[in-house]
């Protein structure tokens, strides 16, 4: 080659060679044989025919395979351990996706109990009025005044009355003759009252409201309610807390699937390639 390049002057140049050696003695017949032969031998050479070689086997030796033997024995063994670990993460990920299905149902029902009780809190945990209303009607008469008795309990001891006209005249007659009001057991007054228009030929009509607020008249409802939605608080929390760690256990589990599937399909390509006819090139 490097003949060939001083030669051709060109530091590329590479081509395939054959190298020929004779040794013959200082003879004109010996020389004039060598030279026939050589002709027949350069003749032959240019009629060959090129052959494309695209893969040329490689034979592996005993060393090399003494290693494959080890090698493989090994990835059979990685092989085989993954596929045990994957069987054991699949069964353990099925269990935990069923307890994750049944804890967020449970935590659902938690959510949907805590707000029917913030619900019904906010109904009835106000300054709103709850009212009792009794209603009265007392047509006209000749020679006396129009009077009515009203007995009507409060929802609470404490409490406001309102007497309200519904004559609709001009002028407001009714009046509040007299009103009594008795402690009941439950906590709660009994109002009795009589009311009167003096004014003759004037009927009477209205009603007598007896209001309290809504906090006071449910307040052992409000106390009850108040410490279920702080139980049920508390559990909702617990248990948000709870499916925290298993998502994030669930996560490392299905992290630690998907590296066993990758070692499992690196050993396993790593046998293939091992077993495989290896060409020179591939060595």
């Amino acid at each position: 080659t490097e003949a060939m390049q001083d030669l051709t002057q060109d530091k590329s140049f590479a081509a395939a060679h054959i190298f020929v050696e004779c040794d013959v003695e200082d003879e004109e017949v010996l020389e004039a044989c060598l030279a026939k032969k050589h002709n027949n031998f350069f003749t032959l050479i240019a009629n060959f025919v090129a052959v494309r070689i695209d893969s040329l086997p490689f034979q592996k030796g005993p060393r090399l395979l003494e290693i494959d033997t080890a090698l493989l024995a090994s990835l059979e063994a990685v092989i085989q351990a993954s596929t045990d670990t994957l069987v054991e993460i699949q069964s353990s990920l099925g269990l935990m996706l069923e307890l994750k299905n049944k804890h967020a149902q449970e935590t659902e029902h938690l959510r949907q109990k805590l707000l029917a009780v913030e619900m019904e809190l906010r109904q009835i945990d106000h300054d709103g009025e709850v009212q009792n209303v009794q209603y009265f009607d007392e047509t006209w008469r000749f020679f006396s005044y129009p009077r009515s008795q009203i007995s009507i309990n409060s929802r609470h001891w404490e409490y406001t009355t309102s007497v309200i006209d519904t004559t609709g005249y001009d002028n407001q007659y009714l009046q509040v003759e007299s009103e009594t009001a008795t402690p009941m057991d439950e906590g709660t007054q009994l109002i009795e009252m009589t009311l009167v228009t003096p004014h003759l030929f004037t009927s009477m009509s209205g009603k007598v409201v007896v209001a309290s607020k809504s906090r006071d008249v449910y307040a052992d409802r409000v106390r009850i309610l108040k410490k279920e939605q702080e139980e049920l608080a508390h559990t909702l929390e617990e248990a948000l807390a709870g499916r925290k760690v298993e998502e994030e256990l669930l996560g490392t589990r299905q992290e630690e699937e998907q590296h066993t599937i990758c070692r499992h399909k690196i050993a396993g390509a790593m046998r293939d390639f091992i077993k495989a006819p290896w060409t020179c090139e591939t060595y």
